[in-house]
């Protein structure tokens, strides 16, 4: 529904610039798992509309994209499909953006079977150019009630079914991006902390 509004929105008079877009997704990835160190690629495409209205600052900036990606080696193999809708305020050097991600996912090989839910990411980002930084956390509710964390008996902080924290840095240079991130997500088969390296053309 919300995908819908915003559409409604940003198709409602002259005020946005709207800009399609396509990319890859690559990078490689570095994490811990049952306390060991495990590394891994992934790969996949993402594509959607860029949207922000013109003019006025702060302004209201946004993106609906859908992204698929599959990741590949350590101990197991994850599979990932999201459609999302995002928007929120952005001034000159800080913005922040909220919005539901449906997706189906599964981690082959690690207890977490499959299933469809949507998260809820809230990310703040600092632009600072050609430097990019940003923060944020992201509860996700399931439709598999065996995937849902019993937070009473977890020891680590989190609502929702899953969650994750989120931070990390991104260069860019002309069509060229690089990032590093850092990611924190707790789920029923564990705690899954790790590093990415991501490429953006």
């Amino acid at each position: 529904m919300l995908c819908l509004l915003v559409s409604n929105l940003v198709h409602a008079g002259d005020a946005w610039n709207k800009e399609p877009y396509w990319q890859p997704v690559v990078g490689a990835t570095l994490y811990t798992s049952g306390g060991s160190t495990r590394s891994a690629l992934y790969g996949g495409l993402e594509g959607g509309v860029r949207y922000n209205e013109t003019g006025q600052m702060p302004r209201l900036v946004g993106r609906t994209r859908v992204r698929g990606v599959l990741t590949f080696g350590g101990d197991a193999t994850a599979t990932d499909v999201r459609l999302g809708s995002f928007l929120g305020p952005r001034w000159k050097l800080l913005g922040v953006q909220a919005g539901p991600d449906l997706f189906r996912d599964e981690l082959i090989g690690s207890g977490l079977g499959p299933s469809i839910g949507v998260d809820l990411p809230v990310i703040t980002t600092a632009y600072l150019k050609p430097l990019t930084l940003s923060a944020g956390l992201s509860p996700a509710w399931l439709a598999d009630t065996d995937r849902r964390v019993d937070w009473s008996t977890s020891s680590s902080f989190g609502f929702g079914h899953e969650f994750t924290l989120l931070l990390g840095g991104m260069v860019s240079l002309g069509d060229f991006a690089a990032g590093l991130g850092w990611s924190r997500r707790t789920t029923v088969a564990g705690t899954y902390q790790g590093f990415a390296i991501s490429f953006r053309v």
